[in-house]
């Protein structure tokens, strides 16, 4: 007994030391939890499987230094940023369909205590195929999931991406489409140029990505203009430093159900429900009533009359044009 306990320790301690280990960084670690952005629609997977969650890095001086050497979050590089992604977004466009740049004031340039935040950065507790942890989200892959990374990355099949124990995987929401090019600045930032402040020097990213809601057609031009956009970012001597261009990346048909969507589709399903127990009802009813109809037809049958008026009372109820009066 004691030898076994001695094992269990010493087994948590080493799991206790794994975690410690893949858990570097400064990035904020936290308990999954649903936010406005990342509902609970999209982590249910990761809920399955386990996972730490990185919320967030508030910068401090060396942050904000490496910002400043790296010239991937200054004034500058964002309005380049800017007129690169617009270049690629078609110029036939209606208004509705423009597509925002990340800010360009120089109140967002990199200070010390700004806060960066992600909406779904976590660290896997258990191996786990990407298309598993997504699958609640995501209803067809081959319409709904675009690799837009150039290279060797683009060509990733994205039901093979596994993710293994203590690997990240870092996703971004649009809520709607127009939003893509601010996610892609947001993902650069923390997942790449502070890599190892938000998660660690060691630790590995098996995959990133942007969950689109919105309109299919709009999902469908924004991944071209992301593609398109990351093609030409790789070539240019001060854009490439945005990825880890081995990373893949996906941009992924994600259309989030609001709590109002919610509510109606229960609604329907109840009534869908109720109609189907009122058909039931009706057939219950049909054959009962006429069981007692040739019952009490029946001259062989001697009952007494408050039995009588007892199934006679039970027959007008189960009459449809009796109970349809009544009511």
């Amino acid at each position: 007994m004691m030898v076994r306990r001695m094992f269990v320790v010493l087994a948590a301690t080493i799991v206790a030391g794994q975690e410690e280990h893949f858990l570097h960084g400064s990035g904020t670690i936290a308990h999954l939890s649903t936010t406005r952005t990342m509902p609970l629609q999209v982590l249910a997977g990761v809920f399955k499987v386990g996972a730490y969650q990185r919320e967030s890095l508030k910068l401090d001086y060396s942050a904000v230094k490496k910002l400043e050497r790296a010239q991937a979050s200054s004034q500058l590089f964002r309005m380049k940023l800017n007129a690169c992604f617009q270049s690629k977004v078609p110029q036939s466009l209606p208004p509705s369909m423009l597509f925002d740049g990340t800010s360009e004031s120089e109140r967002d340039d990199p200070h010390f205590g700004m806060v960066c935040q992600a909406d779904m950065t976590v660290c896997l507790k258990h191996d786990a195929y990407l298309s598993v942890l997504l699958q609640t989200v995501i209803d067809n892959p081959a319409s709904d999931v675009i690799a837009v990374m150039p290279g060797p990355a683009g060509s990733v099949d994205y039901k093979q991406v596994r993710v293994k124990q203590h690997e990240y995987i870092s996703f971004e929401m649009a809520e709607t489409p127009d939003k893509v090019c601010e996610k892609i600045y947001q993902l650069s930032r923390l997942c790449h140029v502070l890599k190892d402040e938000f998660i660690g020097e060691q630790a590995r990213i098996a995959a990133t990505g942007i969950l689109v809601n919105g309109k299919r057609e709009d999902f469908e031009l924004g991944a071209e203009v992301v593609r398109s956009f990351l093609s030409e970012a790789k070539a240019d001597p001060d854009l490439c430093e945005l990825f880890d261009w081995q990373v893949p990346m996906f941009v992924c048909y994600a259309p989030i159900r609001t709590d109002l969507d919610a509510c109606r589709s229960d609604i329907e399903l109840l009534r869908s429900q109720m109609a189907d127990m009122r058909s039931r009802d009706e057939t219950l009813r049909y054959f009962i009533r006429n069981a007692l109809s040739e019952y009490l037809a029946d001259s062989w049958v001697s009952l007494k009359s408050s039995t009588i008026c007892v199934l006679e009372n039970l027959y007008d109820y189960l009459n449809p044009q009796q109970t349809e009066d009544s009511e």
